[in-house]
């Protein structure tokens, strides 16, 4: 079993910890309380600060979580805004 444990977490301070464990940041807002605990927050952080080996980051990364936008993948002409449309432009507001 392998854990990643954003700072800030309440949860591991009351569940027990693996043995192999690794510390990450979290960017939640000092008044979250369960911010810290959301796996998708935690993927965004590992992707930011790991690379994401050349796979796509998730567009809430940056839109949601604060994470700098990614760069465009070799070879494409995407731009962040093409692959990753607003919420607002989702669902149908102008």
């Amino acid at each position: 079993t392998y854990e990643v444990i954003p700072d800030r977490d309440l949860v591991p301070r009351f569940d027990d910890v693996a043995d192999n464990y690794q510390n990450i940041r979290c960017n939640a807002p000092l008044n979250d309380f369960i911010g810290c605990h959301d796996f998708t927050r935690a993927l965004c952080e590992i992707a930011t600060t790991c690379g994401s080996a050349n796979r796509p980051v998730l567009c809430t990364c940056h839109q949601d979580y604060g994470h700098p936008k990614p760069l465009a993948m070799p070879g494409t002409t995407v731009t962040f805004e093409e692959a990753c449309p607003a919420k607002d432009e989702l669902n149908g507001a102008k």
